[in-house]
């Protein structure tokens, strides 16, 4: 489970502090031409993996007790994704604020028996 919520941790922070190049994989597909279009589709789609995966190994593990596992993951990788539409650093809260609490959050949507 510590995997997941330091995938999580580095989704947020690179979404925060990488917001420039995040805010195009996240809304500015549509304007994306081929062949770049499929490699950043397929990167999101390998890191959606990545989140599933881990939220499967927690379920397996009785570390976890989601039944919609899937849409869990959607919904984790969707607030990280989401953060260059708000965040700013010169709001009153740190990247590294954010990504340890969208961990917490990550951890309460699976149902984490333990939250770290």
């Amino acid at each position: 489970m510590q995997r997941l919520a330091l995938l999580v941790e580095a989704l947020a922070l690179f979404h925060t502090l990488r917001a420039d190049l995040a805010f195009i994989g996240a809304s500015e597909m549509r304007s994306v031409e081929q062949p770049d279009r499929d490699r950043i589709a397929a990167r999101r789609t390998a890191l959606q993996y990545l989140v599933d995966t881990e939220i499967d190994a927690a379920l397996a593990a009785s570390l976890a007790t989601t039944t919609m596992p899937r849409e869990a993951g959607r919904a984790i990788a969707t607030m990280c994704t989401s953060l260059p539409q708000w965040f700013t650093p010169a709001g009153p809260t740190s990247p590294q604020q954010i990504a340890a609490e969208y961990a917490r959050l990550a951890m309460r949507m699976i149902g984490a028996t333990s939250i770290a």
